[in-house]
């Protein structure tokens, strides 16, 4: 305590984002980052600029309240948390209006593609340990919950070859 204020270490916040029971906290650092992955132009796919920097903001913010969400209303979980609140977060997105979810999805899928095809080396053994899923598990389980959900509006999902026939088949489960 200085002079009746009470002061508090503040976690080093580098690029990340999480809820701690009180508060979501998302790092300019990691706002930073996205902005950084942002493409100049439209992508082949389709994911302009601004839905590959609005995408992975809404996805960040969207999960983390996830987490807030199983634990306030203490939601009993089957699973990994992590792969809970990245459904959350997809789940959320898909109940805007159509054009909108889908600039969404593709800004969020656009955000673990980049992160896959930027690993210029092999992913170490232990990354399969980490409580969230790996950049290609994210990005195909956000394609494949899309398409489950709407398969006309994501339809070219599968037709671009973004997400393989043989996983579309079991999406909609």
């Amino acid at each position: 305590t200085v002079t009746g204020v009470q002061t508090c270490a503040l976690p080093i916040c580098n690029s990340n984002a999480w809820y701690d029971g009180e508060a979501v906290t998302v790092c300019y650092e990691y706002l930073d980052d996205i902005w950084k992955n942002v493409p100049e132009q439209t992508t082949p796919e389709g994911v302009s600029p601004i839905d590959a920097l609005i995408g992975p903001m809404v996805d960040v913010f969207l999960h983390e309240v996830g987490h807030a969400v199983f634990d306030m209303l203490e939601v009993p979980l089957f699973g990994r948390e992590e792969d809970a609140a990245d459904q959350f977060s997809i789940l959320i997105m898909l109940h805007f209006k159509g054009d909108e979810a889908r600039r969404l999805i593709l800004g969020n899928a656009f955000q673990y593609r980049n992160e896959v095809q930027s690993q210029s080396v092999s992913m170490a053994v232990k990354k399969f340990a980490d409580d969230h899923g790996t950049p290609a598990q994210r990005y195909y389980n956000v394609l494949c919950m899309a398409y489950g959900a709407d398969k006309e509006l994501f339809a070219d999902f599968v037709e671009k070859g973004m997400l393989p026939r043989s996983r579309a088949e079991g999406c909609d489960d």
